[in-house]
């Protein structure tokens, strides 16, 4: 399951402020701005929820890519991974303070914390690493986190669908508590991974659950989240291709083939669109390669079932 879940690895950036106009300038992909029960969560007939602005934000990412002359699914990527949520960093004095709540949460109520890159490290050994990086490594703060149930071990094909969630930085601490209890506590969750208190804000998103259930499960676990942080601690940010389930949560399903990141995934799907020669609209170029790679045409921030 490494594969899957091995997401945003990179290096985190420059700490700046966030302001301003968006890197896509007039053709923003994050258009779901976290807007509750409007629209954008509105069940259709077909029991899925209205896919509009999920289509709309990937018909965009492709324009984007056609405009740049480069329609590589690394280049994809790259868009995807550079529409980030403005905020104001956490600032550095207040790092180790957050590294020392969460590694304190480390075998509470049965869960295990580790930096990411320490996944396949078991036992004895990741409990000596994990302690030796987040205590004395200055790149400590940099990392993502993972949190599960100890012991807990699960194939890949276990996950069905991602939930991520983006908070303001100032509530790393809080977000990493959230995590642990809801992990504890609900077994449709796989794995959780929280952004070091450097990382939160320079990517996509702060949080993601990898979760074994359907959307309405997805659905109760963002309520039950939604009740462990205050209401302002939530960022209207939704990357493209994702179903906002209001503000700062958002959902995405994974077919059983499907081994990468939410974002790697659907630039390879956007490449293959882009590659088609006929005469069809990009639109439908753009439907047609989802339904091929297994998603839902109407919202490809499904499968088909």
């Amino acid at each position: 399951m490494a594969q899957v879940l091995n997401e945003k690895r990179g290096p985190a950036g420059p700490r700046l402020i966030r302001q301003g106009q968006t890197h896509l300038g007039r053709m923003p992909l994050n258009i779901e701005e976290g807007q509750g029960s409007s629209a954008t969560t509105s069940v259709q007939k077909s029991g899925l929820p209205n896919g509009r602005l999920v289509n709309s934000s990937i018909l965009q990412w492709a324009e984007k890519a056609k405009a740049n002359g480069n329609t590589s699914s690394g280049a994809l990527y790259q868009i995807y991974a550079k529409e980030l949520p403005r905020v104001e960093l956490l600032p550095r004095a207040e790092h180790r303070a957050c590294l020392a709540h969460m590694y304190k949460q480390n075998a509470k109520d049965g869960i295990s914390i580790w930096p990411q890159f320490l996944d396949g490290v078991r036992g004895v050994q990741l409990k000596h690493d994990t302690k030796e990086f987040m205590m004395n490594n200055p790149k400590a703060a940099d990392e993502f986190y993972k949190i599960e149930r100890s012991g807990a071990q699960f194939p890949d094909e276990a996950v069905k669908a991602r939930l991520t969630i983006n908070v303001k930085p100032q509530f790393q601490k809080a977000m990493v508590d959230a995590a642990v209890r809801l992990t504890a506590e609900r077994h449709d969750i796989i794995t959780a991974k929280v952004a070091g208190p450097a990382k939160i804000g320079t990517l996509t998103d702060a949080a993601v659950f990898y979760v074994g259930g359907d959307f309405s499960s997805a659905q109760t676990l963002a309520k039950e989240l939604q009740a462990l942080l205050p209401e302002d601690a939530f960022i209207n940010h939704t990357p493209a291709g994702m179903q906002s389930m209001g503000k700062g949560l958002c959902y995405a399903e994974r077919t059983p083939q499907d081994r990468t990141s939410h974002g790697m995934s659907r630039a390879s799907i956007i490449e293959s669109a882009l590659a088609d020669t006929s005469m069809l609209s990009l639109e439908k170029k753009l439907r047609n390669a989802f339904k091929s790679a297994g998603y839902n045409p109407d919202n490809p921030a499904f499968r088909l079932e």
